[in-house]
């Protein structure tokens, strides 16, 4: 399939659900390497990221799902208890692969009424480790959860990532 697709298709995303889960990743990654894909992205929640870690330095851009600090909220939203604790080790881990491979590092996180109290705490965390910041809302079908947009937090949360990014903070595409 990457022989079939490469040719009209410079780039490549590997995502999911959980592109680590699959058994012939590092195959994958290096046949994304040898066909000289451009930009190569990986998007993983970080739980599976040591098995993929010697391959990292052939993708120009990791990005890890990271919703809260908090594992209340995080574990809630990944539905796998003490995965925050493992996510931050692995974020940690590729930040010190990123650089010595010189791959760019995010984090995303979705925004929802449970995490919105610990964004900026995760915007300080990237700044921390190396780490753009980017974030999304909670979705309905097309458009933000009314959960968020009746909420005032959220407006005032944006309002927040908006300065701080202002304020020089590693926040992108958000």
């Amino acid at each position: 399939l990457l022989d079939k697709i490469r040719p009209r298709n410079p780039a490549i995303n590997l995502t999911g659900g959980e592109p680590l889960l699959y058994p012939g990743i590092v195959p994958v990654l290096r046949r994304v390497r040898d066909l000289a894909f451009r930009p190569v992205l990986l998007s993983t929640n970080g739980l599976l990221l040591e098995r993929v870690a010697p391959e990292l330095g052939t993708v120009d851009h990791v990005i890890i799902s990271l919703d809260s600090l908090h594992p209340d909220a995080n574990d809630a939203m990944t539905g796998v208890p003490g995965s925050t604790s493992r996510i931050v080790r692995a974020i940690g881990l590729a930040a010190k692969l990123s650089r010595e491979h010189g791959f760019a590092l995010s984090v995303h996180a979705v925004i929802s009424p449970e995490t919105i109290g610990g964004m900026e705490a995760l915007v300080h965390f990237c700044g921390e480790v190396g780490a753009t910041f980017a974030a999304s809302p909670e979705h309905g079908r097309v458009a933000p959860s009314p959960r968020l947009t009746a909420n005032p937090k959220y407006r005032a949360l944006i309002d927040r990532l908006a300065a701080l990014e202002r304020e020089g903070a590693p926040i992108i595409c958000s």
